[in-house]
């Protein structure tokens, strides 16, 4: 037999009569994994001039060949165009007088694209990074192509606030929320950039759909301020007189960014429109009269007397006392302020004892830095990410031969809503049986990552009926954390809490006054679902940072319903116990042909009438074109419809096994096995039934020696013939 093999498009030379042997499987279920991946056996590739040249001259001497460090992709076919292989991966080594090659196909094509790729390598700054103020966070409720969404939820930083306003009124804290972004969405962005394609019912449902993973950093709205000017250097341009009442503030030192500038080191001028927020504090000390102090906006060309007030800074100081302000403002792009102090009174004089005057600036851009996904997703594995889905829905994915398409299976689809067929007609013998699963214990964990790593209140199990098996294992140990045991009040509803700032409180022993400062976590990526509330009526939300608050009669809010692994396990796992109770694992002989090999459907339940049950193919182990090819099954306890019957239009014996006066018949179906002895060449043939069974093996022990004819019978249906002479031991092929 001849086989055609290419290699980066090219036809190689193979030795006249070279076999390949070709083991094909599928990955196990629920495992991302290269090992799973289809391959061949190592043959070799003579080292003609045509193969010399397709491997860029590697072994000859000076070569610059990049061939043993790349993909060469490469197909393999039948003389008879079966495709066993289509763009798969070949590996080329050298083997001395030969090249040596190895062929892989399957997942491995994805394993390979996404092998040390981390989310932070998709193409997400244009769709998900934004500056977080109260009108993007509300946006993101109702603007289908925002990417992102802020779902309200207790992410232990401080969920509220109470504004200097009368009368008091407790305001919902958007400065600690943070937003998450759209599982499918990530997912799809996944397959897209690394050009493969996917289909599964799965991706259709709510449970997929509305998956949403967070920001994975806690980042308050004061954390993205961007600083302009920090100074503890003040001078005072001071007027002609010294003995005055109205003086501007002069900064020493550069400013801290390029998004502002001096003039005469005075007034402030920003190339950034936006909201800004001037931090002030120290004391200014004079001869003896009160003073204020005030911002004057775009002023350079009018001296101190005559600066109009912007915003207020202070509004009566005395004289050496200590003061700290903060003051926000919004600014248009080359707009400027300069600080002012003058007198109280406005008809009073003073002197500036400078020596004794301090004051320390800084001048912010508020939420001057962006909310940077494709910075904080670096540490996550884009294989991680796949993994969390296949495990999460108990997926079995399965590439198709001719393009880069994966289909997802669910466990329930794969075993108890699956297509089916028999191929009861190529099954030979069974060789082997096991009843165990090397890959499972008796309780099989999918656990959580905590923030209290003791804890396991999340977690799940799913069981296998089996004393022999080892206690426990830890199937899937995932990156996304759990939200905390307890939850606490918000919204009006108790609301898990997602983990991103641990509180520190300390309360003053002299004053009695509690203080909480908020310490932002890292690396903390929750997976949570987005439910609408509806209030009955409004609620004010708003930032603290920015002074802006509006109120709202909706919102998404959090919800972890199904999220746990108990409801995972019960609702994509129990199709397990279809394998794993009262688990067989199949070693079994079958005849193949090329086209069974190029067009093997792994999602198939496959019939065997021998075995009276239905099985997964695992393996299909080096398959070589005109042997039996041995065959790794899992049995499964499907409870669908029935296999329905088969017509035959033929029977066969595939082969007879002899082991001194006992013969073994294995056939295609469940029939009768009938034998006749030879006399001479004129006696009346007799064909009698045999009794050791209707199943293929059929035992057949025959009381003496002599020359037989065996067959099969079915519903009238003779198959061929093989003859024998016992007693013998061999093993007969038909």
């Amino acid at each position: 037999m001849s086989l055609l093999l290419y290699i980066n498009g090219q036809l190689a030379d193979l030795d006249a009569g070279q076999t390949i042997a070709q083991t094909k499987q599928v990955n196990d279920l629920n495992s991302l994994d290269n090992r799973q991946a289809s391959y061949t056996n190592k043959f070799k590739l003579p080292k003609t001039a045509t193969n010399v040249k397709i491997m860029e001259y590697l072994t000859v001497t000076g070569n610059n060949s990049n061939v043993p460090y790349q993909k060469n992709e490469c197909s393999l076919f039948s003389e008879t165009g079966e495709c066993f292989v289509y763009n798969g991966w070949a590996m080329i080594t050298d083997g001395g007088n030969d090249y040596e090659a190895v062929i892989y196909d399957g997942i491995v094509s994805l394993y390979k694209k996404i092998e040390n790729q981390t989310l932070a390598n998709l193409e997400l700054a244009d769709d998900l990074n934004h500056t977080k103020t109260l009108a993007n966070v509300m946006a993101s409720w109702s603007n289908p192509n925002t990417k992102y969404k802020y779902i309200m939820a207790n992410y232990n930083g401080a969920t509220h606030y109470i504004p200097p306003s009368f009368p008091p009124q407790l305001v919902v804290n958007v400065d600690y929320l943070l937003p998450s972004v759209n599982v499918s969405w990530l997912w799809q962005k996944v397959f897209t950039q690394y050009g493969f394609t996917y289909s599964g019912s799965v991706f259709n449902s709510e449970d997929f759909t509305n998956l949403w993973v967070t920001y994975p950093k806690g980042v308050a709205t004061s954390d993205l301020n961007v600083s302009q000017l920090e100074s503890d250097t003040i001078l005072y341009h001071t007027p002609a007189t010294v003995y005055n009442t109205i003086y501007y503030v002069a900064f020493t030192g550069n400013p801290v960014t390029n998004l502002l500038s001096f003039n005469s080191n005075i007034f402030c001028q920003v190339a950034q429109t936006g909201k800004y927020r001037l931090n002030i504090s120290g004391k200014i000390t004079t001869s003896g009269a009160p003073t204020k102090m005030y911002l004057a906006k775009n002023t350079s060309n009018l001296s101190a007397d005559y600066a109009p007030q912007f915003k207020n800074i202070t509004h009566e100081l005395d004289s050496g006392t200590d003061f700290s302000r903060s003051v926000l403002f919004d600014l248009q792009a080359g707009d400027s302020v300069a600080i002012v102090i003058r007198s109280a009174d406005s008809a009073g004089q003073y002197y500036l004892h400078h020596d004794e005057c301090e004051l320390t600036v800084n001048l912010e851009l508020v939420g001057g830095k962006e909310i940077d996904f494709q910075g904080a997703f670096e540490n996550f594995s884009i294989r991680d990410f796949v993994n969390e889905v296949i495990y999460r829905f108990g997926l079995t994915l399965y590439k198709r031969k001719d393009d880069n398409h994966y289909d997802f299976l669910t466990l329930q689809e794969q075993l108890q809503t699956p297509q089916l067929q028999n191929w009861s007609s190529r099954f030979v013998r069974k060789t082997a049986e096991k009843y165990t699963f090397s890959n499972y214990a008796q309780q099989n964990y999918l656990r959580y990552a905590y923030n209290n790593k003791d804890d396991s209140y999340h977690d799940a199990a799913f069981a296998v009926n089996n004393a022999n098996l080892d206690d426990t294992k830890d199937i899937f140990k995932s990156k996304i954390y759990a939200p905390e045991k307890d939850h606490a009040m918000y919204l009006g509803t108790p609301s898990n809490i997602y983990k991103m700032w641990d509180k520190d409180v300390n309360v003053d022993a002299e004053t009695g006054q509690t203080n909480i400062t908020y310490k932002p976590l890292d690396s903390r990526f929750y997976f949570l679902k987005s439910t609408v509330k509806q209030f009955g009526s409004p609620i004010k939300i708003g930032s603290k940072e920015y002074n802006t608050s509006q109120l709202i009669y909706s919102c998404p809010i959090e919800s972890f319903y199904k999220l746990p692994f108990t409801d995972v396990v019960q609702d994509y796992y129990t199709p397990l116990n279809a394998i794993s109770d009262k688990a067989q694992i199949v070693t079994a002989e079958f005849w193949l042909t090329d086209n069974d090999i190029a067009n093997f459907d792994f999602k198939k339940l496959y019939y065997l009438e021998q075995l009276s049950s239905y099985f997964i193919m695992n393996k299909i182990n080096n398959y070589i074109p005109g042997k039996p090819t041995k065959c790794d099954l899992v049995r499964v306890q499907y409870t669908g419809e029935a296999q329905p019957y088969l017509a035959l239009t033929h029977i066969q014996i595939n082969g007879l096994a002899t082991t001194s006066y006992n013969v073994s018949s294995f056939g295609n179906t469940t029939i009768i096995l009938q034998y006749y002895q030879h006399y001479n060449d004129t006696a009346e043939i007799v064909w009698q039934n045999a009794t050791g069974g209707t199943q293929s093996p059929i035992p057949l022990t025959f009381p003496f020696a002599g020359t037989f004819t065996v067959r099969l019978w079915c519903n009238g249906l003779t198959s061929n013939t093989i003859t024998i002479t016992l007693p013998s031991n061999q093993t007969i092929y038909a």
